[in-house]
């Protein structure tokens, strides 16, 4: 699944220079699409492109941020940099709790 997603990627992927921004990028992709998707993503950071990533599912955050916005009713409850970027720390955020993270 998501053949068009993946000749996107590819095509803005040979183009990109500085920046991406990628909004859900894999979702409705099948977990081989998905892992494709990941590794791209990580190439084009290692590479030197600055990546801007809008996600609601916490895993790809988890698996894919090396700093973290997260939101609550429409503003920045707070920033995870590291090994903060967990899904307890992000859930603390996204009801609004905000203070120590782990």
């Amino acid at each position: 699944g998501g053949n068009i997603q993946k000749v996107i990627l590819f095509r803005e992927m040979h183009k990109a220079k500085k920046l991406l921004v990628f909004c859900e990028p894999s979702w409705n992709l099948d977990i081989k699409s998905r892992e494709m998707v990941y590794g791209t993503i990580l190439e084009l950071r290692d590479k030197g492109t600055s990546i801007i990533m809008i996600s609601t599912d916490t895993e790809e955050v988890i698996a894919l941020s090396d700093r973290a916005a997260v939101m609550y009713q429409g503003r920045i409850a707070g920033f995870l940099e590291g090994d903060a970027i967990n899904s307890y720390n992000i859930g603390r955020l996204m009801l609004g709790i905000t203070g120590k993270t782990m």
